[in-house]
């Protein structure tokens, strides 16, 4: 625990110290009822840290970036017994390809994700993003388009390719972030995020897989509250709807939370950079989980309802 206090703050001296446009940092437990009806009996503890950064690499090369999210996670049993860790990873460089603010950027990237005692996952992706300001609205679109090449190893499934299988693949996605309300009863925001994610396996390392094509679809949306601040503290809830599915099988799944959450907010100067400390509490309050396994099964009941407990550090 010491050497991760001693990280973070390591990482919060060199961010003032940097060139860094923002860095966020976020540390918490997650106790976590799993099965479709289980809401009483712990079944695993969870413990995250995450870092996010975005750094501005101007000095080198005009409007080149340098973005990184890591977390790492560590699973026990609920007597605290170490059961597994993974590592989940998103590394790119982008570019702005066109003059006069056009905001359309060129990425190279790289995600890293492993599970012991399973294996592990690589996709290396290229293409562009467009970002569009509407400040009459409040909103912000970001559309990608990309290509991919990815390889498991060890019969790794990373979310929704063949398991043990080397392919190749397409990305379009968009994200949109808005604004819906501010003022003295607080502040209500949303996010919307579609990712359509085709995927051709090449070559099946003699796995039982069929080779299928599929198209991952996800598409994700959120609308947050939070009441005004007093004396930092707010009170907020999240409606959050998750709608997964593979058009090469059966597979898809629906998700439906409702999440209350306790912050304390406490923003300091820093340096040149602004810094804000967030501790905070979550629970899922309704968890909701309904959807077909690869069997062609359905099912419906509560999801993985989870408490969580932590910081988040935020330097922009």
């Amino acid at each position: 625990m010491l050497r991760i206090i001693s990280f973070l703050f390591f990482l919060i001296h060199i961010s003032a110290l940097s060139n860094f446009k923002e860095l966020t940092i976020d540390s918490h437990w997650r106790g976590r009822h799993e099965g479709l009806r289980n809401r009483t009996h712990l079944t695993e503890n969870e413990w995250r840290n995450e870092l996010e950064g975005l750094l501005e690499l101007n000095n080198l090369s005009n409007e080149l970036k340098f973005y990184f999210d890591v977390t790492k996670k560590d699973y026990f049993s609920p007597e605290s017994k170490k059961t597994k860790d993974s590592v989940d990873s998103d590394i790119y460089l982008g570019k702005g390809i066109f003059p006069y603010n056009f905001n359309l950027e060129m990425r190279l990237g790289w995600k890293y994700e492993s599970l012991s005692k399973v294996g592990h996952g690589n996709e290396i992706y290229f293409g562009v993003t467009k970002e569009m300001y509407f400040p009459q609205k409040n909103q912000i679109l970001s559309i990608s388009f990309e290509g991919v090449y990815y390889n498991d190893i060890h019969n790794y499934l990373r979310n929704y390719k063949s398991s043990g299988t080397e392919g190749i693949g397409l990305n379009f996605d968009w994200n949109l972030d808005g604004l819906l309300y501010t003022g003295e009863y607080g502040t209500i925001v949303y996010s919307l995020e579609i990712q359509n994610h085709y995927r051709k396996p090449t070559n099946l390392k003699e796995t039982k897989s069929d080779g299928k094509n599929t198209v991952y679809l996800d598409y994700y949306g959120i609308i947050s509250y939070q009441t005004p601040s007093l004396s930092g503290f707010k009170l907020g809830i999240d409606l959050e709807n998750e709608y997964v599915k593979e058009t090469g099988n059966s597979i898809y799944e629906n998700n439906f939370n409702i999440t209350p959450t306790l912050i304390f907010s406490c923003k300091l100067p820093f340096y040149d950079k602004n810094m804000e400390i967030q501790p905070y509490v979550k629970w899922d309050m309704i968890d909701q989980k309904r959807g077909k396994d690869s069997q062609g099964n359905s099912y419906s009941g509560f999801g993985n309802t989870e408490l969580r407990s932590g910081i988040k550090i935020t330097i922009n």
